[in-house]
């Protein structure tokens, strides 16, 4: 599957539920032009933060 190679290739890491969840977290955090820190730490003030979210669509009701 062309997306699990992009994944793995850019994390360096095995794609599975847990690493597809530690990457939905960092996105949800960054996206209002937060800092990743740390590989996973996000330094951003609350209040540009509160429109702000990603989704992920599977195409299978039940696995999301």
């Amino acid at each position: 599957d062309t997306a699990h190679m992009v994944l793995e290739k850019r994390l360096g890491v095995e794609v599975t539920p847990e690493t597809i969840n530690e990457y939905m977290h960092t996105i949800n955090h960054s996206l209002p032009r937060g800092a990743v820190v740390q590989e996973h730490m996000v330094e951003v003030h609350p209040s540009l933060a509160w429109d702000c979210y990603a989704k992920i669509f599977t195409g299978d009701d039940e696995l999301a």
